[in-house]
């Protein structure tokens, strides 16, 4: 092939990828990008002029932390809590915010950011990044470098995997099935794992009996929820866990399934298509959707106020809302695929079998080959079986809250710490739940866990 025929097709493919892009993202979501990369090119100039005042010649044991950290976004608020757990484990850290403007309230700031007067990038052996972190890689060798990667299991991460490799920085997974996913696939990087920060209190939330009065519960209802981003909808899975309540319960009006939500009003056509499968369902009476903002009491309180929490998603990064409810005891129904079998497993949850099936154009970028698709029948019987016996449904998600609260300890995040900044990439990983093999480029194999 000539050099120009092989420009060509070179072109034709980023071309393919960017319509493929503007189909998903819509031409908003393409601006956006633009401006992020504006802000990109801002934040790598603020971070080498960082870089050549640092006046520290050798590091000491500790951590800099570099990301979006005062960002509104789910990754934002897992690197916040990130530094918390590091600072709740006595490990020394500094950490610098690349937002250009804060997203949170200046409070919460001057609890996560360290003051630039006070901050200085080659203090620590250790530097965190967030994947797209402009910080160049050729800089400050003698710090060791990893950047941190919390996504929708191997789906997005593969979109980043040629970002991830051209920098030649270690690689963090937070959770056992992206660990030996990274593993498999960045074989000339160092890999490592650190437990998940996961800190969940709930404080002063509103009460079960006023929360189900408010949303116009009744008191004795079992209630099936689930809380979600339509910006994830097809992830998700939401037409499975409509169609699995539905199967379970359909015409039972003491039954409801709940769902709590945000950005309906941006995802017009997954809000439609949501309430259409409602419909066709049979379960419009049954069916309570919360969209609106809630106050901070009705969110801690929402997940306590329900019965079991429902999750057939398509893949997860970790799976805040299944690990929230089942660290409050509740019984977690989901898909047995991805991050979350880490804490779901058939002693702690109901783990959903499920097929591997391709990924359509209008759900994910063309880069995208397969994801997992629950098995509805198999979700349906699970919700039966919880509601026709709940004392053995109480003992197992006692269970389930009973590791959440040793799994995800600060003792064990501190000593995956350690155990990364020892340079140990065996001492912290967990035997992997997945038995299928994810090759780079290719995509899952299929099959299925027992």
């Amino acid at each position: 092939m000539s050099s120009h025929a092989a420009s060509l097709m070179a072109i034709s493919e980023r071309v393919s990828i960017a319509l493929s892009k503007v189909r998903v993202w819509g031409v908003v979501g393409i601006i956006n990008y633009l401006q992020r990369s504006f802000i990109c090119r801002v934040q790598r100039h603020r971070l080498v002029k960082c870089v050549k005042a640092s006046r520290v010649s050798s590091p000491t044991p500790g951590i800099t932390v570099i990301g979006d950290l005062t960002g509104q976004v789910s990754l934002s608020k897992t690197m916040r809590d990130f530094i918390l757990n590091l600072r709740d484990s006595g490990i020394p850290v500094q950490t610098y915010d690349t937002l250009l403007r804060h997203q949170i309230p200046d409070a919460d700031v001057a609890r996560i950011v360290t003051p630039l007067e006070e901050f200085d990038i080659g203090r620590y052996s250790h530097i965190v990044m967030m994947y797209r972190c402009p910080l160049p890689s050729n800089l400050l060798p003698q710090c060791h470098r990893v950047r941190i990667v919390f996504h929708d299991s191997e789906h997005g991460i593969r979109e980043m995997a040629p970002f991830l490799a051209e920098s030649g920085d270690g690689i963090v997974g937070m959770s056992d099935f992206n660990f030996e996913y990274f593993r498999r696939t960045f074989r000339s990087q160092p890999v490592f794992k650190i437990t998940y920060p996961f800190r969940f209190k709930v404080n002063e939330a509103t009460s079960r009996e006023e929360l189900r009065t408010k949303y116009g519960i009744g008191l004795n209802d079992f209630v099936v929820f689930f809380n979600f981003d339509f910006g994830s909808y097809y992830r998700k899975n939401i037409p499975a866990a409509i169609r699995a309540f539905a199967q379970a319960f359909r015409g039972d009006l003491t039954a409801k399934l709940l769902f709590k939500t945000k950005g309906a009003s941006a995802n017009r056509k997954q809000l439609h298509e949501m309430e259409k499968i409602v419909k066709e369902s049979g379960i419009s009476d049954q069916f309570v959707h919360i969209s609106q903002y809630l106050p901070r009491a009705d969110v801690d309180g929402l997940t306590d106020a329900c019965d079991v929490y429902l999750s057939l998603h398509k893949a997860e990064g970790f799976g805040i809302g299944m690990a929230e409810a089942m660290s409050q005891g509740k019984p977690v129904v989901a898909t047995n695929w991805s991050a979350n079998t880490e804490f779901c497993m058939p002693d702690t949850a109901w783990c959903i079998p499920y097929r591997m099936v391709p990924i359509l154009p209008y759900e994910y970028p063309v880069s995208m080959k397969e994801w997992a698709e629950a098995d509805v029948e198999a979700a349906a019987a699970a919700l039966r079986e919880i509601r026709d016996n709940p004392k053995a449904a109480a003992e197992r998600a006692s269970r389930g809250a009973k590791f959440m609260a040793e799994h995800f300890s600060i003792a064990n995040f501190k000593k995956s710490v350690e155990a990364f900044m020892n340079g140990s990439l065996s001492e912290h990983s967990s035997d992997i739940k997945s038995g299928v093999d994810i090759k780079p480029g290719v995509g899952a194999e299929p099959g299925e866990r027992a």
